[in-house]
């Protein structure tokens, strides 16, 4: 190809444009199929360039050039103009965005405090993606209710960022149907992070603990607890199964919405089990609401 070659992506047709519209031209091109019109480029005796898509005499054709859109992620490429914490970024639209499929401990902030391994993750998605372009590809739902946009993250690559800090042991998976894409490849990436006790799955803090044990009573934050499902119950707008170990019970609840992803609650009864999420505590006892089976784990 020529240096001075101008590479022109789906004009439109029947149009005969100035060099000051030509970036339009090129922003368009992502608008167009394979069927684009050819292109041509000529001057008038004044010297001036035009292009058209109508072979005059003299015109010169240009090279179309498709752009093959990427394996996995379809959807619009941004710079990722900064890295919040593990699992939130913002673009350069200024949109934020919460990363789909998972949860990295939380950085000091306005009424959070650093929780352990909360500046790995923040450095590690840092180093991949700031001031880079990516693309993002959202889901059913695409937006939470802090209004930030929730998706997958994708390099030019076609690396997946939300799989890639999973693997890393960097972030626990965290599913919220209906967003479900990926889902599996989640699960498993996670199962191999802790198998190989890699990032948080190596940390004190995050390790499983039965409940009632000393010095292992749940306050806040993401926790992993084990005991046994003694009961189920079916409750209005949700059913729930009992997990409980030292004379101390936690109640994990399932909205009804969600209960299709589950076996019966009733399969989980009498085994010893993990369940992993947020706990709350009231005056009539504590409780967890999971929103996926790969949040209760059967572990015998």
């Amino acid at each position: 190809m020529p240096p001075d070659s101008t590479i022109i992506r789906r004009p439109r047709r029947g149009i005969t444009l100035h060099p000051v519209f030509l970036a339009i031209i090129l922003w368009l091109s992502v608008l167009c199929g394979s069927g684009c019109a050819d292109v041509y480029r000529w001057q008038d005796t004044r010297g001036q360039t035009h292009y058209s898509d109508q072979a005059l005499a003299g015109a010169e054709k240009l090279p179309i050039v498709e752009t093959q859109p990427a394996t996995n992620a379809t959807g619009d490429n941004h710079i990722v103009s900064r890295v919040y914490d593990g699992d939130t970024v913002t673009l350069d639209d200024g949109s934020k965005v919460r990363l789909l499929g998972l949860n990295t401990p939380e950085i000091e902030g306005i009424s959070k405090h650093d929780e352990p391994g909360g500046q790995t993750a923040r450095a590690w998605l840092k180093q991949r993606i700031e001031k880079k372009v990516v693309r993002i590809k959202t889901d059913t739902v695409t937006r939470d209710k802090y209004q930030r946009l929730l998706a997958h993250i994708f390099t030019l690559e076609d690396r997946h960022i939300n799989l890639e800090l999973v693997e890393e042991g960097l972030a626990a998976t965290d599913i919220h149907p209906p967003n479900l894409a990926y889902v599996d490849a989640l699960v498993a990436a996670e199962k191999r992070a802790q198998n190989a006790n890699k990032g948080l799955w190596a940390l004190p803090e995050y390790q499983a603990h039965e409940l009632g044990a000393p010095g292992k009573v749940p306050a806040s934050g993401w926790q992993r607890l084990s005991g046994t499902i003694s009961a189920t119950e079916v409750n209005p707008g949700y059913q729930s199964c009992r997990l409980a170990a030292n004379g101390n019970a936690i109640e994990i609840r399932v909205d009804n919405d969600n209960l299709p992803l589950f076996p019966p609650l009733s399969a989980y009864k009498n085994h010893r089990a993990e369940a992993r999420g947020w706990p709350k505590c009231r005056q009539s006892g504590c409780f967890m609401y999971i929103k996926h089976p790969s949040a209760l784990i059967v572990l015998d």
